[in-house]
């Protein structure tokens, strides 16, 4: 999850108003938080 999360912070410095990688960290940090609350679904 952590590599996920910089390989797309790294792409946001690149392109800052991408809607699509604005998502994808918003999955990302969502299932991270569900994992450490012990939902996994």
């Amino acid at each position: 999850m952590e590599e996920a999360k910089k390989l797309i912070e790294r792409a946001l410095k690149l392109q800052p108003n991408n809607p699509t990688l604005e998502a994808m960290k918003a999955l990302v940090e969502n299932r991270k938080t569900k994992i450490i609350n012990g939902n996994t679904k």
